[in-house]
């Protein structure tokens, strides 16, 4: 017996049965399906059962079994996970087939082709479809993490009196959660504290202090 495979989501497979021996002429009978030939085509994937029948022969009907296999699917690959600012851009890559789809087209620079660009502003999940050269399909997914800008207020502008101390009101906000306080002179009681208690070291004068966002430790940027 022998066969060729049915391509994905084609009835195209064929099975053919040969004999060797015994006398003809040969009668078969294929299940399922009830073709009465040798060979046999438009064939979906599956198990095919032929009995073959030789009356002049001295053996009883012989029958046999043969698969028509489908095609391996591919093994379609979307790429790792990825975390943007918003603003930014993130390029996917597919990988494992011969053409591709993406979906949904929001933020996309095209639904096609192995490599696209978003430029979403809020974490998404994209579907990448692949299709081989046998029409066979597979799919699989990225996410795109979107992280908001870090922002930071150091407060206020505060005057005190020469040997005196002030309590700071920082804040951060966006996808920062701390900061931390330098300044080019005096001391601060906790720098990484946003309400640091700060103690200059000049008697007069002005000095400036820079909070900074310590955080995130992704894509984003610390902001002052």
């Amino acid at each position: 017996t022998s066969s060729t495979p049915a391509l994905c989501g084609v009835n195209n497979g064929t099975a053919t049965v040969s004999t060797s021996g015994g006398v003809g002429p040969f009668s078969y009978s294929w299940s399922p399906g009830g073709q009465i030939t040798a060979s046999i085509s438009n064939l979906a994937a599956g198990t095919y059962t032929v009995t073959v029948n030789a009356p002049l022969s001295c053996t009883p009907p012989q029958p046999a079994t043969v698969v028509v296999p489908s095609p391996t699917r591919p093994s379609v690959n979307a790429g790792t996970d990825q975390t943007i600012c918003i603003g930014s851009s993130a390029n996917l890559t597919a990988s494992g087939a011969n053409s591709y789809t993406w979906s949904p087209s929001t933020s996309l620079t095209s639904t096609s082709g192995a490599s696209v660009t978003s430029t979403t502003t809020s974490t998404i999940t994209y579907t990448v479809t692949g299709t081989d050269g046998s029409g066979c399909t597979a799919s699989d997914q990225v996410n795109v993490n979107v992280n908001s800008v870090a922002t930071v207020n150091a407060g206020i502008d505060q005057s005190i009196c020469a040997g005196e101390s002030v309590t700071l009101s920082g804040s951060v906000g966006g996808s920062a959660t701390t900061g931390t306080w330098s300044a080019t002179s005096g001391s601060f009681s906790n720098a990484n504290s946003l309400t640091s208690t700060y103690t200059p070291s000049i008697t007069s004068g002005t000095v400036t202090l820079t909070l900074t966002t310590k955080d995130p430790a992704g894509p984003c940027q610390a902001v002052t």
